[in-house]
Protein backbone atom coordinates (compact mmCIF):
# COMPACT_ATOMS: atom_id res chain seq x y z
CA UNK A 1 0.00 0.00 0.00
CA UNK A 2 1.19 3.55 -0.61
CA UNK A 3 3.23 5.26 2.07
CA UNK A 4 1.58 8.45 3.31
CA UNK A 5 3.45 11.59 2.33
CA UNK A 6 4.74 13.14 5.53
CA UNK A 7 6.79 15.91 4.03
CA UNK A 8 7.68 17.57 0.77
CA UNK A 9 11.35 18.26 0.16
CA UNK A 10 12.18 21.15 -2.13
CA UNK A 11 15.79 21.59 -3.18
CA UNK A 12 17.27 24.36 -5.26
CA UNK A 13 20.68 25.77 -6.06
CA UNK A 14 21.23 29.50 -5.60
CA UNK A 15 24.79 30.54 -4.68
CA UNK A 16 23.63 34.18 -4.22
CA UNK A 17 21.22 33.39 -1.33
CA UNK A 18 22.91 30.90 0.99
CA UNK A 19 21.50 32.06 4.33
CA UNK A 20 19.20 29.57 6.05
CA UNK A 21 16.55 32.28 6.62
CA UNK A 22 16.01 32.45 2.86
CA UNK A 23 14.99 28.77 2.76
CA UNK A 24 12.78 29.31 5.81
CA UNK A 25 11.02 32.21 4.06
CA UNK A 26 10.31 29.97 1.06
CA UNK A 27 8.92 27.31 3.42
CA UNK A 28 6.56 29.85 4.98
CA UNK A 29 5.34 30.90 1.53
CA UNK A 30 4.79 27.28 0.46
CA UNK A 31 2.94 26.54 3.72
CA UNK A 32 0.62 29.45 3.03
CA UNK A 33 -0.13 28.03 -0.42
CA UNK A 34 -0.46 24.36 0.65
CA UNK A 35 -0.90 24.29 4.43
CA UNK A 36 -1.55 20.55 4.79
CA UNK A 37 2.00 19.63 3.72
CA UNK A 38 5.15 19.67 5.84
CA UNK A 39 7.62 21.60 3.70
CA UNK A 40 11.40 21.35 3.84
CA UNK A 41 13.38 23.73 1.62
CA UNK A 42 17.14 23.42 1.27
CA UNK A 43 19.42 25.46 -0.94
CA UNK A 44 22.03 22.94 -2.02
CA UNK A 45 24.51 25.80 -2.53
CA UNK A 46 24.81 25.99 1.29
CA UNK A 47 24.49 22.33 2.25
CA UNK A 48 28.19 21.57 1.63
CA UNK A 49 28.94 23.49 4.85
CA UNK A 50 26.45 21.35 6.80
CA UNK A 51 28.11 18.20 5.43
CA UNK A 52 31.69 19.47 5.88
CA UNK A 53 32.53 19.24 2.18
CA UNK A 54 33.89 21.57 -0.49
CA UNK A 55 31.23 23.73 -2.20
CA UNK A 56 28.93 21.97 -4.64
CA UNK A 57 28.99 23.21 -8.22
CA UNK A 58 25.35 22.50 -9.13
CA UNK A 59 22.20 20.76 -8.00
CA UNK A 60 23.34 17.61 -9.81
CA UNK A 61 26.68 17.71 -7.98
CA UNK A 62 24.93 18.21 -4.64
CA UNK A 63 22.56 15.29 -5.18
CA UNK A 64 25.51 13.01 -5.88
CA UNK A 65 26.76 13.87 -2.37
CA UNK A 66 23.56 12.87 -0.55
CA UNK A 67 23.88 10.05 2.03
CA UNK A 68 22.05 7.08 0.48
CA UNK A 69 21.90 5.91 -3.11
CA UNK A 70 18.17 5.21 -2.82
CA UNK A 71 17.39 8.76 -1.69
CA UNK A 72 19.79 10.53 -4.06
CA UNK A 73 17.32 11.59 -6.73
CA UNK A 74 15.04 14.49 -7.58
CA UNK A 75 12.30 15.19 -10.06
CA UNK A 76 12.13 18.59 -11.71
CA UNK A 77 10.46 20.26 -14.65
CA UNK A 78 12.58 20.95 -17.70
CA UNK A 79 12.14 24.05 -19.88
CA UNK A 80 9.36 22.35 -21.85
CA UNK A 81 7.46 21.47 -18.66
CA UNK A 82 8.30 17.75 -18.77
CA UNK A 83 9.36 15.84 -15.69
CA UNK A 84 13.08 15.16 -15.64
CA UNK A 85 14.86 12.98 -13.09
CA UNK A 86 18.32 13.50 -11.68
CA UNK A 87 19.48 10.20 -10.22
CA UNK A 88 23.28 9.90 -10.15
CA UNK A 89 23.07 6.33 -8.78
CA UNK A 90 20.01 5.27 -10.74
CA UNK A 91 16.87 3.77 -9.23
CA UNK A 92 17.95 0.15 -8.66
CA UNK A 93 18.54 0.47 -4.91
CA UNK A 94 15.28 2.34 -4.41
CA UNK A 95 13.30 -0.28 -6.33
CA UNK A 96 15.11 -3.16 -4.57
CA UNK A 97 14.37 -1.58 -1.15
CA UNK A 98 18.08 -1.33 -0.40
CA UNK A 99 19.75 1.33 1.71
CA UNK A 100 23.45 1.74 1.08
CA UNK A 101 25.79 4.70 1.20
CA UNK A 102 26.93 6.93 -1.60
CA UNK A 103 30.71 7.34 -1.99
CA UNK A 104 30.46 10.75 -0.27
CA UNK A 105 29.18 9.09 2.92
CA UNK A 106 31.49 6.06 2.96
CA UNK A 107 33.18 7.46 6.06
CA UNK A 108 29.97 8.65 7.72
CA UNK A 109 27.91 5.48 8.00
CA UNK A 110 26.73 6.58 11.46
CA UNK A 111 24.78 9.41 9.80
CA UNK A 112 22.90 6.95 7.59
CA UNK A 113 22.13 4.62 10.51
CA UNK A 114 20.83 7.60 12.51
CA UNK A 115 18.67 8.81 9.61
CA UNK A 116 17.19 5.34 9.10
CA UNK A 117 16.36 5.06 12.80
CA UNK A 118 14.93 8.59 13.12
CA UNK A 119 12.78 8.19 10.02
CA UNK A 120 11.79 4.65 11.05
CA UNK A 121 12.39 3.36 7.55
CA UNK A 122 12.43 -0.32 8.51
CA UNK A 123 9.16 0.02 10.42
CA UNK A 124 7.54 1.72 7.43
CA UNK A 125 8.97 -0.75 4.92
CA UNK A 126 9.62 -4.11 6.65
CA UNK A 127 11.24 -5.60 3.52
CA UNK A 128 13.83 -2.80 3.43
CA UNK A 129 17.41 -4.03 3.69
CA UNK A 130 20.22 -1.89 5.06
CA UNK A 131 23.57 -2.82 3.56
CA UNK A 132 26.34 -0.66 5.00
CA UNK A 133 30.02 -1.25 5.67
CA UNK A 134 31.12 -1.50 9.31
CA UNK A 135 31.28 1.87 11.03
Amino acid sequence: SPTPVEDVDVVHFDPTETEKWHDEAIQVRLASLVPNAKWSVKNQARMHAVNGEPPYSSIDDAISKWPETATAFVARLDDAGRIEFVAPYGFDDLLRLLITNTPAFAGRIDVIRRRAAEKQWQRLWPRLRVLLPSD
